[in-house]
């Protein structure tokens, strides 16, 4: 509550901070995400309790994710960033057992076939300050502080089947949200004029006994048409989400989406 408390009021501040400022340039970038997914969690049932992890147990799968991402330079220091991306990974895993009835006199063959989907939503909007240096015109260092959200809806459908008797089909859904703000540093660099380089590493942590969230990519821009201002951008993202407490209930321990992307983006 407190994150999002927080996080409206870091947006409605960029808001008022952009429309005193004359806009210079503004960015759009759309580009491809290649998004691998590995998670884990803890899932406590009548029937089961134990780690569950995505891959290995229920056959997730990476996707290809479509980013947008909007920059207006509100300065020669300053910058105001909004990201957006949505998407959906699937998965799919087979389960045979052998379970005994009647204290062992009869045993018969269970099959279990589970169908998954997980939805996610991620937004971040935030502001950097580069400051002034003596090396503008090749590299840049500069503060990050943004609001990052992260949403995730999932869903599993379980059919379960034993010769001679009637499949039975179990659904469940589930959904798991993340509100808060992060700090962190940005480097910006122009090797020549047709070059351009960009990292990034942000996060938030309230340690050892709570959580560890980071952010985290490095990209290359070169120019396709210097005229029209046109650039293809190329790089590695990756967020990573860790949770050290440790409960009896359902949890999500860890989950992180990493892979390479690529995209253009015009200047205006």
């Amino acid at each position: 509550m407190i994150g999002r408390t927080i996080a409206l009021l870091f947006v409605q501040i960029i808001i008022v901070v952009s429309m005193c400022y004359a806009s210079n340039t503004v960015v759009v970038e759309q580009r491809l995400w290649f998004a691998d997914i590995s998670a884990s969690g803890r899932y406590v049932s009548p029937t089961f309790t134990g780690n569950v992890d995505l891959k290995k147990d229920l056959g997730f799968s990476g996707t290809n994710l479509p980013q947008t991402r909007l920059i207006w330079d509100i300065g020669k220091h300053q910058s105001i960033r909004v990201d957006y991306f949505h998407g959906q990974f699937n998965g799919a895993a087979d389960r045979t057992e052998r379970r005994e009835f009647f204290g062992g006199l009869i045993s018969r063959e269970i099959r279990h076939h589970v169908d998954e989907r997980l939805g996610i939503t991620f937004w971040k909007i935030g502001w950097i300050n580069y400051g002034k240096s003596h090396l503008d015109d090749k590299i840049r260092l500069g503060f990050l502080f943004d609001v990052k959200s992260v949403r995730l809806n999932g869903g599993v459908r379980l059919r379960s089947e034993m010769d001679g008797f009637v499949p039975v089909t179990l659904k469940r859904q589930s959904s798991w949200g993340l509100t808060d703000p992060t700090i962190g540093f940005v480097i910006k660099g122009r090797p020549n004029n047709r070059l351009q380089y960009f990292v990034e590493c942000a996060g938030l942590t309230n340690g050892k006994s709570g959580f560890l969230f980071t952010d985290y990519e490095a990209s290359l821009q070169w120019v396709l048409d210097p005229q029209k201002d046109i650039r293809m951008v190329a790089g590695y993202h990756a967020i990573d989400y860790t949770n050290y407490r440790k409960t009896d209930k359902s949890i999500l321990n860890d989950v992180k989406l990493a892979g390479f992307f690529y995209g253009l983006q015009k200047q205006f």
